[in-house]
């Protein structure tokens, strides 16, 4: 299924979508250099301004721009799918003893022949692709081109047609390949059926494509030989690492050694304007301009991958890593919140506006395409206007293109209304560097996060608390609002406060440490504390608890030593509820006090657990 992005809002946030707009309009609006291809008369009635680029992925997305729809005859780059189709029937063995792998370093209609052999030096020239259609007519005999055009429609994904002008005047005026099929007639690397070898060639090379059709066969070939829009394999992945090889060394012709040098990217072109540009197991590129350089090449498309392959790090020899998914996980704060302990109206805050904020762990190698999957999902419309927090911590290389493609996806989305903020990259090299620099420095609201993905969960709940109310959270929470007096009547409350003792704690001060007797329960007035655990002789926090909240409850339940240590972050004041004083209470048959603290308390811990669960459920 076709899965053109085509949203008003991801084509304003894409970064690649972007980045071929400008390209197109820059290289566009530059003087046509080149000159449209005449010597077969039909190809001198293009049209020199016609100009478009076409990227299409593995997983079957589409960018377009410019003509990408305009109809022209594939011509040369035919080469590539007709030599995948012999190696298909024949196998290796057969078709190299007809056509070798070799470059020749001449023009794609020179006479090139090993003077041992005969054979062509390889399939990309026009004597080789001669070669390689002698060898399906001799399979397929008149069926031959039904053949040919089943496997070209197979890698474009919908049926394509012969241009029968085209054809004609290829025909009428093909007299040098006439000649060489003759020569190759003569070194036998033809049998009797010249002719027909020869009208096969000419038809494959006037088979009409569009530049969207060019980059669709091309993402075929990157991902081994199965169409990404339709599924259907046009070639098996033995064949296409064979073509694709032969494609590097020599597919641009006399221009494949600059062309490895400068791009270094499987390709083939055509004089009819287009250019056929793969990265195997990611894309395909397909780009379309008729005005042709020296060599019989795009001079425009020559261009265009040149410059692609320059911005985004996509040489061969740069090994670029998988395209798989980067995202490890994505959750919301409904799903998932900080360690930090709230007040039950707080979490009822996060729990109906935590959707807001959404947050995205990352991992493994960020690559120019798994770089672009992820900022296909950034780019969502439901996201629009939302918090996005994107973490690192668990990615192990970026390159420099990525960083760019994030950098631009940050300004956009801002400037959409959104937030875009990134923590865990501080051992990713130069990140924070150049994400600074493509962005001119212009980072607020934490953007750039030097503290642990909790800390900047903890900073978006303060913000959403903060919007929500008049305020982020209560300064002082009175006896009678503290989690753990639900339903306290005022009786009760008294009872209790007779047992209460009232402690305050400078920042710093540790309440208890871990592994002492679990002796009294804990409810914070004012203040904010730190739940450590000592590793080291650190302190590791894994959780803080604002006011309202309470510590030291799991003891009173069983009993058992301090799990943990806690610390107060700030000035503390809290009440000290102390498990013997509890009992006292009950025993007197002071109403149901104790039977509602145990109740509120099964009760916060039965959340925390929901929490838990939510966290856990996020993983899949």
């Amino acid at each position: 299924m076709n899965k053109r992005i085509d949203t008003p809002f991801s084509e304003g946030i894409s970064p690649l979508g972007t980045f071929l707009s400008d390209l197109h309009d820059n290289i566009g609006r530059a003087e046509i250099t080149g000159k449209v291809a005449d010597y077969i008369p039909e190809l001198a009635k293009a049209d020199p301004n016609w100009f478009g680029i076409s990227i299409v992925t593995n997983d079957g997305y589409e960018y377009g721009r410019g003509d990408t729809e305009v109809l022209f005859t594939i011509q040369s780059i035919s080469k590539a799918f007709t030599y995948g189709l012999a190696l298909q029937e024949w196998g290796e063995e057969q078709v190299t003893q007809v056509v070798g792998v070799e470059p020749s370093g001449d023009a794609f209609n020179s006479i090139s022949l090993d003077p041992v052999t005969g054979r062509p030096f390889n399939p990309m020239i026009n004597a080789g692709a001669i070669a390689a259609s002698g060898l399906i007519f001799r399979k397929f005999g008149d069926a031959a081109f039904d053949r040919i055009l089943e496997v070209y429609s197979a890698f474009a994904g919908r049926p394509l047609e012969l241009d029968e002008s085209v054809y004609a005047s290829e025909r009428d005026t093909g007299h040098r390949n006439r000649a060489i099929g003759h020569l190759l007639r003569n070194f036998e690397i033809l049998n009797d059926a010249v002719e027909p070898a020869l009208e096969l060639y000419f038809k494959q090379c006037a088979i009409s494509v569009t530049c969207r059709d060019l980059s669709i066969m091309a993402a075929t070939l990157a991902n081994h030989g199965v169409n990404p829009l339709t599924g259907n394999r046009a070639i098996s992945r033995e064949q296409v690492q064979r073509v694709l090889s032969v494609m590097s060394t020599c597919g641009m012709y006399d221009y494949s050694g600059e062309w490895v040098y400068r791009v270094g990217l499987p390709a083939k072109s055509g004089v009819g304007g287009g250019i056929l540009c793969v990265l195997p197991g990611q894309f395909g590129i397909g780009v379309f301009s008729p005005p042709l350089d020296a060599q019989g090449n795009s001079s425009r498309g020559l261009e265009v991958c040149e410059r692609v392959a320059k911005a985004f790090g996509l040489h061969l020899l740069q090994v670029p890593c998988g395209a798989g998914s980067v995202i490890r996980r994505r959750f919301t704060l409904k799903e998932v919140r900080s360690s930090y302990q709230r007040t039950r109206a707080q979490s009822e805050i996060l729990e109906e506006h935590g959707h807001r904020v959404v947050v995205f762990e990352l991992q493994g190698d960020l690559s120019f395409s798994s770089t672009e999957r992820l900022l296909r999902e950034l780019a969502g419309p439901e996201l629009v206007g939302k918090t996005i927090i994107l973490s690192f911590d668990r990615c192990i290389s970026i390159e420099s293109a990525s960083i760019r493609f994030i950098a631009d996806y940050c300004r956009r989305f801002r400037s959409a209304g959104g937030r875009c903020h990134f923590v865990g990259f501080q051992h990713l090299e130069n990140f924070e560097y150049q994400i600074c620099e493509y962005l001119n420095f212009q980072l607020q609201d934490h953007s750039i996060f030097s503290g642990t993905l909790n800390a900047m969960l903890e900073l978006c709940e303060e913000r959403l608390i903060e919007e929500m109310t008049s305020g982020g959270a209560q300064t002082s929470v009175p006896l009678a609002e503290q989690q753990l007096m639900v339903e306290m009547t005022d009786i009760e409350l008294a009872v209790l406060a007779d047992t209460l003792e009232k402690k305050v704690f400078e920042p710093g001060d540790l309440v208890f440490s871990e592994g002492d007797n679990s002796t009294s329960l804990y409810l914070i007035e004012s203040g904010e504390v730190s739940v450590v655990l000592s590793k080291m002789g650190a302190d590791i926090q894994i959780a803080r608890i604002c006011a309202g909240g309470a510590f030291g409850e799991m003891g009173l339940i069983d009993g058992l030593p301090r799990s943990a240590g806690v610390r107060a972050v700030t000035e503390v004041a809290c009440w000290c509820l102390h498990y013997p004083s509890l009992e006292d209470v009950s025993r007197a048959d002071r109403g149901d006090v104790k039977f509602k603290l145990m109740r509120n308390i099964a009760a916060t811990l039965s959340e925390r657990l929901r929490v838990a669960n939510d966290e856990i459920r996020s993983f899949r």
